[in-house]
């Protein structure tokens, strides 16, 4: 604030609020609002920029100290009639939650509009300060209870994840066990049946084949290679005789059935 009569007089918000003087300036004289003050001006009202204060002022001195709805009507509504009472007691008047319980006794009558009963905002900020304290605890509770809640949720997934990991693992185990059982169960049956496939995997002369595999007869061959391709036909076909009479013994034989 800067006085409209002194030159190079500028109060702050306190020192206008406690009607400070400064030679040659009066507490009676008018002021300029110099600038629009963002930062808070009291080191406990977080809350409460400058223009703030400077509005709850121009509003008490318009609509008269009491008439708080009109009062935060004027601050544009951004802090309630009860807010704007208990902040300008504490910070212009200079009464805090420590020393509320003093014993002023003021006429009424007197002073009109002007008259704060101490004892009523002292109950007051109490009652707000315990409904503060109360939200807080329901709060406290709540985050208890959830962190609660979430602790049983997450126990309740590792649970069922584990159950799920050994229904999995049994499972598992069948399956292994249903191969065992289905491999015993053919080894017996080839022990009944008393097969030996070794002796259908390795015939007489198994090698005979290669012998004609790369056997060819041409116009252009002589008499001996004619004859020697010959007597190596007879040979396979002797094989191929062979072959036949150890298949007719092992079919009439009664280990096997064919």
């Amino acid at each position: 604030m800067e006085c409209a009569k002194c030159e190079d007089i500028h109060l702050c918000l306190e020192c206008l609020s406690n009607g400070k003087e400064i030679p040659p300036h009066k507490k009676e004289h008018k002021y300029y609002i110099i600038e629009y003050i963002e930062k808070r001006i009291f080191k406990y009202s977080d809350e409460w920029s400058g223009h703030e204060e400077m509005q709850l002022l121009e509003a008490i001195e318009l609509y008269g100290l009491g008439n708080w709805t009109k009062i935060s009507q004027h601050l544009g509504n951004s802090k309630n009639g009860q807010e704007c009472e208990i902040h300008y007691i504490k910070a212009f008047i200079g009464i805090d939650n420590m020393n509320m319980n003093m014993n002023i006794n003021m006429n009424k009558n007197k002073y009109g509009d002007n008259y704060i009963d101490l004892k009523k905002e002292n109950i007051k900020i109490e009652e707000i300060e315990k409904e503060k304290e109360k939200e807080k605890e329901k709060e406290k509770r709540l985050k208890i209870k959830n962190n609660e809640n979430n602790n049983i949720d997450n126990n309740n997934k590792k649970i069922i994840i584990i159950i799920i990991i050994i229904i999995l693992l049994i499972i598992l185990l069948l399956i292994i066990l249903l191969i065992i059982l289905l491999i015993i169960l053919l080894l017996i049956i080839q022990n009944q049946n008393g097969v030996n496939l070794d002796e259908f995997e390795n015939e007489s002369y198994n090698n005979a084949e290669s012998m004609i595999s790369n056997l060819k007869l041409s116009i252009f061959d002589t008499i001996a290679e004619r004859n020697c391709k010959l007597k190596i036909l007879e040979m396979f076909n002797k094989i191929l005789q062979i072959r036949k009479f150890q298949f007719i013994i092992l079919s009439k034989d009664s280990k096997y059935n064919f």
